[in-house]
This record gives C-alpha cells, sequence and structure tokens, in this order.
C-alpha cells in the first residue's frame, strides 16, 4: 500500500526553525534596544515573520515593532498571524487596539481594549493592564470624551508598580504609571477642575521621583564661561505647535553674551535640521534614561536649562527631577505648575497671571514677561487673506479647529445659544474624532444634545494642511477652560477674529493674552453670557467682521506678539538677571506686574548692545 504524503513538519524541522529564530531575536534586542537601528530592526523582524514562528512570544514582539515603527499594513499582517496561529490573550487583544489606533479605528480601538481589560490578570498582568488603560485614555481623548479619558489616566497614574511580579515588569509599569501621570494633569485641564484640585493633583507628581539623587550646584565652585549657557529640553523640537513659538530661542539669541544648546527627545525632521545649524550645541537624549541625559546636560556646565514640554507627550520631567542645572526653567509648551520643586521658574507674562492671582498654585515662582511670553512664527506657505466669506455666502460662518476634547458640554450649549441667535449661521468644526465613524458619531451626538441642529454643522478630520480652511470662515470661538494657543494664532494670522472666554487659571487666559497684545480686546468676555453676546453682536455687524479680516494680520504681525526682537530682548535681560543673582549668592529677583523705570545709563547699555549685534550678524537685515 502506498504511503501519502503530508505537510506535516517534523519536530526536528520546527527545533531548527526555532533555534533560527532565537538567533534572530537575540539580534533583533541588540539592534532595536541597544544600537537603536530601524533599518536592521525592520529587517531582522521580517525574517522573523517569513519564518513563521511556533512561538508566541517572537510573533508578539514583530507585531509589536512593527507598531512602534508605525507600520500600519505589515502590524496589521503581524496581528492576524497571532489571531490565527494561537489562541487569544489579553495582550493579544491589547495589539489588534494598537493596530486600530494606527488605523485611526477609534472604535475597534476602544472595544479591542476594553475586551482585553475583561480577561487580563490584574494580579500577574499589571503590565498589560496599564497599557490597555493608556491607549483607552488616549482613544477616548481623541473622540473627545474627555470624562473616560481622565478616568482610565487616572487608573493607570495612580496603579501600585510593587503589583508586578519582578524587577524587569517593575520597571516597565513605573514607566506607563510616570507617562499616565502627566496624560492625567494634561486632561485634568479640559474639564472644569478648580485650580485647587489641579494644584492638589500635579504637586502629587514629584512623589514619584522621592528617591531620585539630585546634582548640587554651588556658585562658589560653578564652572564660569565668557557667555552664559542656556540649554533648552523638549521632546517638540521638530515640526510642532511648540516649535513655532519657541523658534526665537535657537536663532535670535545674542550670541555676544549667551551660548545655546538643544537636547531634543524626539525623532528629527526638517525642522530638528534647521534649528542645528543655529546653535552652540545639539544632543537628541530620545534613547537615554533620565539619570544619563540628566549627566549629558551636567557635563556641558548648563547654566540655565529651560523645558518646554512641562507634562506634555513624551515629555522630560523625569531628567528636570535630577536638577541637571543649577538654574531650571519651564514654560511655553506647557500651562500649569509642574509641581517639581526642583524647577525654579514658570514663564508667564502680565495678563496670564497679574500679580495676585495664581502665585500660591505654582510651586516656581513666576518669571512674568511684560508683554506676551509667547512668540509667534508663522509656520506654513504665504496664504492669502481672503475677504470675509459671509458677505459672499449671505450667512456667518463660526469655527472652532480646536482639539475636540477641550470643547466641553458647556461651551457646546453656548454655540447653540450663538446659532440660535445668529439665522442661517453655520458651525465648522475639525478634529481627530470626526476620523472615523466611531468618533464622529459621539461627538456628533453630544452636539445634539447639546442643541446644535445638525444641517448647520460641518466636521472633518483634522490635517495638516488645514490652515487654508480658515479662508471659508467668519469667527472663530474659542473654547473653554483650555483655551487654543497656536490654533488662536493661526485663526488670527488668516484675519479670523477670535472670541475667547477668560477664566482665572493660566491657560484659561491664553486668549486673553494673545488678543490683548494684538490691541484686540474688545472681542474678550468674562462670562458665558458675555462670551455669547459678543459673538452674536460680531455676526450680525458684517462690515466690522470685513474689516478685521482685512486688518487682523497686519495688528498682529506688528504686535509684541511676533516682535522676537523685543520678546528676545526681554527673555535673555530675564536670564542675566537670575543668573546674576544665583551666582552672586543673592536671593532669586521677583518680577512685578509692571518693569522698572529704563534709566539712561541701561538705554545707553541697550543700545550698545544691540550696535554689537548687528556688526556680529551679517545676515542681520535679511
Amino acid at each position: 500500500m502506498r504511503k501519502i504524503k503530508t505537510n506535516k513538519v517534523s519536530k526536528k524541522d520546527i527545533a531548527k526553525k526555532q533555534k533560527k529564530v532565537n538567533i534572530l531575536m537575540n539580534d533583533l534586542l541588540d539592534a532595536h534596544s541597544v544600537e537603536h537601528d530601524e533599518a536592521k530592526t525592520l529587517e531582522l523582524i521580517k525574517k522573523i515573520s517569513e519564518l513563521e514562528p511556533e512561538d508566541p512570544v517572537p510573533a508578539e514582539k514583530v507585531a509589536s515593532i512593527y507598531i512602534d515603527y508605525r507600520k500600519t499594513e505589515e502590524a496589521d499582517k503581524a496581528v492576524k498571524y497571532l489571531e490565527d496561529k494561537f489562541p487569544p490573550t489579553a495582550y493579544r487583544i491589547f495589539l489588534r487596539s494598537r493596530v486600530c489606533d494606527l488605523k485611526k479605528d477609534y472604535g475597534g480601538c476602544i472595544k479591542a481594549a476594553e475586551s482585553a481589560l475583561e480577561i487580563v490578570d490584574p494580579q500577574n498582568d499589571v503590565l498589560t493592564k496599564l497599557m490597555c488603560h493608556n491607549i483607552l485614555g488616549h482613544a477616548y481623548r481623541y473622540i473627545g470624551d474627555a470624562d473616560k479619558s481622565l478616568e482610565h489616566y487616572e487608573i493607570s497614574s495612580k496603579t501600585d508598580p510593587n503589583l508586578a511580579p519582578d524587577q524587569h515588569i517593575r520597571y516597565y509599569v513605573d514607566r506607563i504609571k510616570r507617562e499616565d501621570f502627566s496624560n492625567f494633569l494634561f486632561s485634568i485641564h479640559n474639564v472644569n477642575a478648580t485650580r485647587e484640585k489641579i494644584f492638589e493633583e500635579i504637586c502629587g507628581f514629584k512623589n514619584l521621583y522621592d528617591n531620585v539623587e539630585q546634582f548640587t550646584h554651588d556658585p562658589a565652585t560653578h564652572p564660569r564661561h565668557e557667555k552664559i549657557r542656556i540649554g533648552y529640553i523638549s521632546p517638540d523640537i521638530r515640526r510642532h505647535v511648540v516649535a513655532f513659538f519657541s523658534y526665537a530661542f535657537y536663532k535670535l539669541y545674542d550670541k555676544s553674551r549667551f551660548e545655546v544648546y538643544i537636547y531634543a527627545r524626539n525623532r528629527e525632521d526638517k525642522v530638528t535640521e534647521e534649528f542645528k545649524k543655529c546653535v552652540d550645541g545639539f544632543k537628541n537624549i530620545l534613547f537615554d534614561e533620565p539619570n544619563e541625559a540628566a549627566q549629558k546636560i551636567k557635563d556641558d556646565e548648563i547654566d540655565i536649562l529651560v523645558d518646554l514640554a512641562g507634562h506634555t507627550a513624551n515629555n522630560c520631567m523625569p531628567t528636570m527631577t535630577y536638577k541637571p542645572a543649577p538654574i531650571q526653567i519651564s514654560g511655553i509648551g506647557w500651562f500649569n505648575t509642574t509641581g517639581l520643586k526642583t524647577i525654579d521658574y514658570f514663564m508667564v507674562d502680565k495678563y496670564t497671571d497679574p500679580v495676585g492671582l495664581n502665585e500660591k498654585f505654582f510651586s516656581e515662582r513666576l518669571l512674568r514677561f511684560q508683554h506676551s511670553h509667547f512668540c509667534y512664527m508663522w509656520h506654513d506657505n504665504p496664504i492669502v487673506v481672503n475677504p470675509a466669506p459671509c458677505t459672499k455666502n449671505g450667512f456667518v460662518t463660526f469655527v472652532s479647529f480646536n482639539n475636540p476634547t477641550k470643547i466641553t458640554d458647556d461651551i457646546l450649549r453656548a454655540w447653540a445659544k450663538i446659532l440660535d441667535a445668529v439665522p442661517k449661521s453655520r458651525l465648522f468644526l475639525k478634529g481627530k474624532a470626526f476620523r472615523d465613524d466611531y468618533g464622529r458619531n459621539y461627538f456628533l451626538g453630544r452636539c445634539e444634545a447639546a442643541g446644535i441642529p445638525l444641517d448647520r454643522l460641518d466636521a472633518e478630520p483634522d490635517e495638516q494642511e488645514y490652515l487654508v480652511k480658515y479662508v471659508k470662515t467668519d469667527i472663530a470661538l474659542d473654547t473653554f477652560p483650555y483655551p487654543g494657543g497656536g490654533t488662536t494664532c493661526d485663526a488670527l494670522y488668516m484675519g479670523v477674529p477670535v472670541i475667547t472666554w477668560v477664566g482665572e487659571r493660566h491657560n484659561s487666559r491664553f486668549g486673553y493674552s494673545l488678543l490683548v497684545n494684538c490691541g484686540l480686546e474688545e472681542l474678550c468676555a468674562f462670562s458665558e453670557e458675555e462670551y455669547i453676546q459678543k459673538a452674536i453682536d460680531l455676526a450680525n455687524d458684517w462690515d466690522r467682521i470685513r474689516d478685521y479680516h482685512l486688518t487682523i494680520r497686519r495688528k498682529m504681525e506688528e504686535s509684541p506678539l511676533m516682535d522676537d526682537m523685543i520678546y528676545m530682548g526681554e527673555v535673555e535681560d530675564d536670564y542675566e538677571k537670575i543668573y546674576n543673582a544665583w551666582i552672586n549668592g543673592e536671593p532669586f529677583p521677583e518680577f512685578p506686574q509692571d518693569p522698572e523705570p529704563l534709566t539712561k545709563d541701561v538705554a545707553e547699555e541697550k543700545y550698545n548692545r544691540a550696535l554689537d549685534y548687528i556688526k556680529r550678524e551679517p545676515d542681520f537685515n535679511k
């Protein structure tokens, strides 16, 4: 009787394949985790995939790395292989949620992550549990559900790392916990929490770093250089809104008095390359542990280290806890106190934080600027400002391109009242919430519940080239209690007037500072009723809308908000004042509401400095 051939693989062949996979896995761990060589890592995981591992661990690693590198198609195939080959586990379902996130399928992401949470063992798999809460926090934030986002971040941030079974897992649990503590602190600003509540929560962050051994700095032995060394540390030294507010730090500093070093915790792009060329020193600390990054800064003998991220994504707060520089400042990219005693000052201005309003809600001293604490740079191709479209359309179009998570139910109800009072008017929104049907339906449901007629609402997904869409709009409506920063500046530069609602929190007064600095204080409201009425009054005055569209950009360009020379003059004078106080053993200076009178001697010194600066800069006239 003839034997029938089968495709059955022998145990010997399986063992041989497993040996190959193991060798490749060792190489992969070196390439990915030690060398950080993306090309080599991708080559190795491709080879592992082609071998079709019989063990789920290599297959899981392949899927995870494809997701990390945002290779959506490859990640989808890798997770599908896991689903077809092995029984479901909480971690494998979590990987599916990450692929859905890559695909911008937030409904699928939420469904998968919540399914993983249902079967995860919270005692023996605390890491997967935290990762599920982390991605749910992100997904709910994307679709504009601030409360649920906050809930998941809080659970993760308040999990005890000691629940992890071993030190290796505990390291990653602790890392996610700290990351989600920052996510929690970021997200709490989207809701109507009091200043007292937010301050209490932020101050809890420092407890995560009780065991950090800080560097000490003695003015008597601190290295003194010919110029003051300023370090800027950020995960956003790239094309990012923070870069549009911090470019002057790198491109326009006074090279006769300062040296500037950048510490970037991000993958590099063309913007990174541009900033690199401008400064005296650059280091990428993306793959450094916080203590390693801190040591590099200490070795560079930085005098003043300025953090530009606070508790935003991929931040450098852990590095700041080591106190690598004797003077540390935060601001620009973050909108509240950091809660860290190792940070000495926080950047504000006299409009966001007038004397007596918010000092007790900051663990830092306030570095109060007399103009704007922001300096805005236009960051796109030239776009001509168009006349107000209402004159052609026959109706007013209100707009908000703010992140949908900032749009509270209270704001939606206020917008509904505005639309109701302005016949035929429309509302135009853009954001991540409208990337998929799940997010879109959820957010439109909120709009409808708030009384906004859906037939008068246009909603589009976010996009990088969104600025040109402002030509379709007449009046921008700011969000509250977390208003726009870069979004407000973009609208104004496109000629669109912005109605803002002014609160008490530092970040609730961003719109107020931006508008006052542009000479547009009349667009600021100090209550919900005034906010609604100002929007209605402007919508009924088309001549005024038309005038705003034709004049706002010019006002903005001539204002302190875009005057980088005035801005850098104030910043650098303050840096010098703080440094001189520290090096001379004097108390750190306060920065009052009103500037000190300008004496003849000081004026002459500033004039001579300006002349010297011009001589040193061959491209000054450009």
